[in-house]
């Protein structure tokens, strides 16, 4: 969908990555390492965040301290990219500064600030690889 318009065509590889995971456990592509970009990495590792700040059906939502500990267990795991997850450790309660914000209440509360670092982080790597 994101290839059919020419505006939003250069987001539709970061979008398709987004799952791909370092150690290849992701998917669609079982992508790895270097294979993964930089954009998709700091998605990936803002979409976990998000999505572990949400209630699921099979599980309440994770508190931003619980969500940053699991994100931190997956960089350590190979999972994610330490770069894309950054922590503030003066501070367990702040949101990952790879965590975006969608709006909702729980993603708010904890995320307020992030997004904008997400952003500028996503800048900066566009500068870098034009």
């Amino acid at each position: 969908m994101l290839r059919q318009s020419e505006a939003l065509a250069p987001l539709a590889a970061i979008a398709v990555q987004h799952r791909e995971r370092l150690d290849g456990s992701g998917y669609p592509r079982g992508l790895s390492g270097a294979g993964i970009s930089r954009e998709a990495r700091i998605l990936a590792a803002a979409d976990a965040y998000q999505a572990m700040r949400e209630p699921r059906p099979h599980r309440p939502e994770l508190s931003a301290e619980e969500a940053a500990g699991e994100l931190r267990a997956d960089v350590r795991a190979g999972r994610h990219d330490a770069d894309a997850v950054a922590s503030d450790s003066a501070n367990p309660n702040r949101a990952p500064a790879s965590a975006a914000s969608s709006g909702s209440p729980a993603s708010t509360r904890a995320s307020a600030g992030s997004a904008s670092i997400t952003a500028s982080k996503l800048r900066r790597c566009r500068e870098r690889d034009p």
